[in-house]
């Protein structure tokens, strides 16, 4: 069953009042999220992504800075879908590489 999330009001005011508390609250609600995804691939995936929100958090200097590039974070995310969807990348003088396209190489076999 999906935990029920606080109001916005009640978690501003946890946030500016014990922010040790709001920062708990926010890990265990992201935490359980997470672990509703029944897809394990999925539920992986979303297990890197949020690593990787908290270090950008833990690297920022301060919590805007934080904000900023999480923010700029998701929109290269957009690019990038946007850019798949239509078929080219962010140079698109670059199409997307197909099988034909796509460098190939020789497998070599070690002895051992």
């Amino acid at each position: 069953m999906p935990t029920k999330l606080p109001s916005f009001e009640v978690m501003a005011h946890l946030a500016k009042t014990d922010p040790p508390a709001f920062e708990a609250m926010r890990k265990k609600l992201t935490q359980d999220a997470i672990a509703r995804v029944r897809n394990d691939v999925r539920r992986r995936r979303l297990q890197g992504l949020q690593f990787q929100i908290d270090m950008e958090r833990r690297k920022s200097a301060n919590p805007l800075a934080g904000c900023i590039r999480i923010s700029q974070m998701m929109s290269e995310s957009l690019l990038e879908l946007h850019q798949a969807l239509n078929g080219h990348l962010k140079d698109s003088s670059r199409p997307l590489l197909t099988d034909a396209t796509a460098p190939s190489a020789k497998v070599l076999k070690f002895p051992g």
